[in-house]
């Protein structure tokens, strides 16, 4: 597999790997993206961006993972604009670069955590992007609605008393054993009954604008994938303000919501596999076209 250096941008100070496809690039499949997690380098927590790439390139995508200025390789910018319009410029300039050197025209972005929020928000405003992936992005839109932040935060709490203290055999071993704090078991289970009672549904300011930004993804043909983490407070977020309307989106094939077993920044190697297992499946499944069959 071949990987080469990038370097771009209007002062080329911004660094990058491309990986490219065995058997060299289609222009029919379209380019994908690795935005940092956070200030991680561009090979990603535990390398998993690199293991992403080559397995995405396996699949016949090229791949760039690049560093925004400041992090790893990339140096830091002397433009006084703020983070968000500097990280609009530098992807824009990677799009760019890939489309001078490499032909590409459509792209695909996907990120973990802040690579994450660019990726959906870039994605709303940009109709390059056929495709993206955010992993764990913790809100869709950045929010000071109190009643939203309180109805995620008790979503959240209930989704942990059930999936995880409830089903802690370390929790009832102590229960049984009288090691357990009896007092917090029972304002957990007073807390649990209160959270159960069905609440009338809410629509927020945030909801209308989220649901319009992902119909007008889907309306243009686009596909979205949200990844998260079992434990992802992100997860409470999207169902909270996304609500029942995902099953029409699923049912069109262009929207997905997808759960997978671990930390925030998938770190056992076991949680990156099945990362990297749906991410070729999402990618072949939506990008591909299908093989005609011989007669």
């Amino acid at each position: 597999m071949k990987e080469t250096i990038a370097t771009f941008g209007k002062t080329r100070s911004l660094i990058g790997i491309v990986t490219h496809p065995e058997n060299g690039s289609s222009s029919d499949l379209p380019a994908v993206i690795l935005l940092n997690s956070g200030i991680l380098h561009r090979v990603g927590p535990g390398r998993l961006y690199v293991k992403l790439a080559r397995a995405l390139a396996a699949q016949g995508f090229l791949v760039l993972r690049f560093d925004l200025s400041g992090i790893g390789d990339s140096r830091s910018s002397d433009e006084d604009i703020s983070f968000e319009e500097r990280t609009t410029t530098e992807l824009d300039e990677a799009m760019r670069y890939l489309g001078t050197e490499y032909q590409s025209d459509k792209f695909i972005l996907t990120g973990i955590c802040s690579g994450a929020k660019i990726a959906y928000e870039t994605q709303c405003n940009d109709a390059r992007i056929v495709g993206a992936a955010p992993i764990n992005i913790y809100r869709l839109l950045d929010t000071t609605d109190d009643r939203l932040v309180s109805a995620v935060k008790n979503r959240s709490e209930t989704r942990y008393l059930l999936q995880f203290s409830l089903l802690d055999p370390g929790s009832w071993l102590k229960l049984f054993s009288g090691r357990a704090d009896y007092r917090g078991l029972l304002r957990k289970f007073k807390l649990l009954l209160r959270k159960l009672v069905p609440a009338a549904k809410q629509e927020y300011p945030d909801t209308l604008r989220i649901k319009s930004d992902i119909r007008s993804i889907t309306d243009r043909n686009a596909r979205l994938l949200l990844i998260y983490s079992v434990t992802d407070k992100g997860l409470d977020y999207a169902r909270e303000t996304l609500g029942d309307e995902t099953d029409t989106w699923e049912e069109s094939g262009r929207f997905r919501i997808e759960v997978i077993r671990a930390n925030h920044i998938f770190s056992l190697p076991s949680s990156q596999r099945e990362l990297i297992g749906l991410m070729v499946d999402w990618l072949n499944s939506a990008f591909k076209k299908p093989q005609a069959k011989n007669s």
